[in-house]
């Protein structure tokens, strides 16, 4: 019995030896590089903000908070592409025009050539941009916040926001 324990010894120590003696390897390193440039995006590809139902006499007001992810240290504006003054609302027979702003005073203008300023840090932040719809016509009484709308009307509009890095 102990013979054969021997042999068995014997022998897997040689499969041991020959399994380590026959296997060959090589290896390499691969530098893996690139660039990634500095950007800016949109959380979203759209956006609602809704007037809500509004009363008679007044002038429709709305916000929407527009998540942007821009990177860290990189200055941007947020601005619009077209110019808000020559964009109308539908939906009812006045003549409508859209107004943006950065602020809930209405008081500091977006447009196509001035914006909200910042820096990206590398993280979501929410940009709030101000919406308020004017009455056009010469007739239409400004109670303080501009021409109100006198008509009945279910508004629709659209913008398109851009990000200038």
């Amino acid at each position: 019995m102990r013979k054969t324990l021997n042999k068995i010894a014997l022998a897997l120590g040689f499969v041991l030896l020959a399994s380590n003696s026959f296997a060959e390897t090589a290896t390499t390193t691969v530098n893996l590089g690139g660039t990634v440039n500095p950007g800016c995006v949109f959380t979203q590809t759209s956006y609602t903000a809704s007037f809500g139902t509004v009363a008679f006499g007044t002038v429709p007001k709305a916000s929407v908070e527009l998540g942007i992810i821009c990177s860290n240290e990189l200055q941007y504006t947020l601005r619009t592409v077209q110019d808000p003054a020559n964009l109308y609302a539908s939906g009812t027979s006045e003549s409508l025009s859209v107004r943006v702003y950065s602020d809930s005073s209405y008081t500091n203008p977006i447009d196509a050539v001035s914006g909200i300023n910042g820096m990206g840090n590398g993280s979501v932040m929410n940009e709030t941009v101000y919406f308020k719809i004017l009455n056009n016509a010469s007739i239409a009484p400004d109670l303080g916040e501009g021409k109100v709308v006198l008509q009945p009307a279910t508004l629709s509009a659209s913008i398109d926001f851009v990000l200038v890095y």
